[in-house]
């Protein structure tokens, strides 16, 4: 029973450690998921600059598309600097907490 107690404890302790990788990831995935709309909508601005009979609406809307995905991919980037800046400084913190411990 104690082993499993033991088990159980350094597993929550490692789930809770790797609990700032694990979000990290995450956003990562969702920087690349953003970085891939942006090209689309890029690309599909230029399919409707490229046409012969451009429709300048059209032209605006996949315009706005392009701006609208490039602020989400920077307001993800935003997100991840403050992940990695939250976890630094709570690695800090832990660091600090852990030397200001007596050895024993």
């Amino acid at each position: 029973v104690e082993e499993a107690k033991k088990k159980a404890e350094d597993q929550k302790e490692e789930d809770f450690r790797n609990y700032p990788t694990n979000t990290y990831k995450t956003i990562e995935l969702e920087i690349a998921e953003s970085d891939v709309k942006v090209k689309e909508a890029e690309l599909e601005l230029l399919k409707e600059e490229a046409k012969e009979h451009r429709d300048e609406g059209t032209i605006k809307q996949v315009e706005e598309k392009v701006k609208s995905e490039k602020a989400e991919a920077t307001r993800l980037e935003e997100i991840k600097t403050e992940r990695k800046k939250a976890e630094e400084e709570a690695k800090r913190r832990a660091d600090a907490k852990e030397q200001g411990k007596p050895k024993g």
